[in-house]
């Protein structure tokens, strides 16, 4: 029996650890990248429905979502800049080439499965659970059977990310509940070394994301669109 092909989205490395980039830039951004993939003639000028939009992303006020496609604007993410919503019709948004893996061959990009996107996960974790899951993802190296997954400390990510560590801890948490990483925490510890030397030891956390229970959530949930 054949195994059923999982559409994934892939979004650039230097954007998922980029600090410049807000959570819900993020999630607004692969959404769009998600967009793109949709029709089966690809163009990177999206008609885009921005109320439905919106309400997946759970944006109640249209300053919001402005100010996150201006911010994807300045940062070359979208040609367009956006500074009215239409009324009527669709809203047309321009994605850059460099953020499309079939148009940038010589980025490197991170992949995930598209239900990671869905309005249930999303409203389950936040933007940052879901720019979470993409940042521990780019770290794995799915080739090494021994090593499928990464190990950052909380201090790291949370400088990678522009966010707190107490906001890494929240929202690791907030992942954890729902199975969707599996946390093996290495405590920081002091001691001596073979030198007799008091030294500080400092162990990172191994992250390992937990792809089967991501899937099986949001089959569980009544309001996957991804």
């Amino acid at each position: 029996m054949a195994t059923k092909k999982v559409f994934k989205v892939q979004i650039p490395t230097d954007i998922v650890r980029d600090k410049e980039y807000t959570a819900g830039e993020f999630t607004l951004l692969a959404k769009l990248i998600q967009a793109y993939y949709i029709p089966k003639e690809k163009n990177l000028s999206l008609n885009i429905d921005h109320k439905a939009l919106m309400f997946y992303l759970f944006i109640k006020d249209h300053d919001t979502f402005k100010k996150h496609l201006k911010a994807l604007f300045e940062k070359g993410a979208i040609k367009n800049e956006i500074t009215k919503l239409p009324r009527k019709g669709p809203l047309v948004i321009e994605l850059s080439e460099h953020i499309i893996p079939q148009l940038n061959k010589k980025g490197h990009f991170t992949q995930m499965q598209s239900n990671v996107l869905s309005r249930d996960v999303i409203e389950a974790v936040g933007y940052v659970g879901v720019r979470l899951l993409y940042y521990y993802e780019s770290y794995i190296n799915y080739k090494d059977i021994a090593r499928r997954f990464c190990w950052v400390g909380e201090e790291t990510t949370a400088n990678d990310l522009g966010i707190t560590e107490k906001t890494v801890i929240k929202y690791n948490k907030f992942l954890e509940k729902r199975k969707f990483i599996k946390i093996d925490k290495h405590k920081s510890e002091n001691g001596y070394n073979y030198n007799d030397q008091y030294v500080y030891f400092r162990y990172s956390n191994h992250y390992f994301i937990r792809h089967d229970k991501i899937t099986e959530f949001c089959e569980k949930s009544s309001s996957l669109l991804a």
